[in-house]
């Protein structure tokens, strides 16, 4: 059984859902050695130089910051990222290419994993960076490394503040306080999801989501946007479309808790 067929089973209301939140787990997966931290270190010693040599290699060190920190989200979550793999294509042609970003940077942004205004701060510092022919003001790379700081901030405040154990029900099966007769259980752990559908506590069918699968991608932005309602709903669109469900994704509404 597919995702899909667990939810046409369960017949839950795709227009009045509910969905729950409920535990976080603040560890990263990630074997990358080096951290962004230690580059923006760098960064800031390579600034007190205050010589061409040192000026260049802090704008380059601020720009390895935000590419560490994206390659161990990336990585976190299940993506290739040397290697990107294919079924994370279908996600980002969800979304309007309205700018020259990255393709790993519209993964970020595509998922809700940074900011909009910070990941256009990036776009900034990448551009300082083309023009490397001329030598930057120490007050440009003072910027790019504040740049560099928000971005790795932004990634790692989602880190810490990441609730990855959610359940979804609809309005009908929602009883009180965050309880519930039929819906799902939702956990996510090393780069997986563990769906459980429940019947009155009883766990009735158990599938795993990976990133083998286009729909996985949907649900990691569905996960990355409890704090705004409106960005959950947009995301439960994303997911239905994916899965192909056969209802219009119009008509998907749902509540936070």
């Amino acid at each position: 059984m597919n995702l899909l067929e667990l939810l046409i089973k369960t017949k839950l209301d795709l227009t009045k859902l509910i969905v729950i939140r409920s535990g976080g787990d603040a560890s990263v997966y990630s074997d990358i050695a080096i951290r962004p931290i230690d580059f923006l270190k760098f960064a800031k010693e390579d600034l007190r130089a205050e010589n061409d040599r040192g000026i260049i290699n802090a704008l380059s060190n601020a720009k390895r910051a935000i590419d560490c920190q994206i390659d161990i989200i990336l990585d976190d979550i299940g993506i290739n990222y040397t290697e990107i793999q294919d079924s994370v294509t279908p996600f980002i042609n969800c979304f309007e290419d309205k700018n020259d970003l990255s393709y790993k940077l519209k993964i970020v942004q595509g998922l809700n994993l940074a900011p909009g205004f910070v990941i256009g701060k990036y776009r900034t510092l990448r551009n300082k960076l083309e023009h490397l022919y001329e030598i930057p003001t120490i007050e440009e790379v003072k910027e790019a490394i504040d740049i560099a700081e928000l971005f790795v901030r932004s990634i790692t405040g989602y880190y810490n503040s990441r609730l990855n154990d959610f359940y979804i029900t609809d309005e009908k099966n929602y009883l009180k306080d965050f309880d519930y007769k039929k819906g799902y259980e939702i956990s996510f752990r090393g780069g997986k999801f563990n769906i459980c559908e429940m019947d009155n506590k009883n766990r009735i069918n158990e599938i795993d989501l990976t990133p083998k699968d286009s729909a996985y991608f949907g649900l990691v932005r569905v996960m990355n946007s409890f704090d705004d309602s409106f960005e959950v709903i947009e995301s439960l669109k994303i997911l239905m479309s994916l899965l192909n469900h056969p209802m219009p994704i119009k008509h998907i509404k749902a509540t936070v808790y």
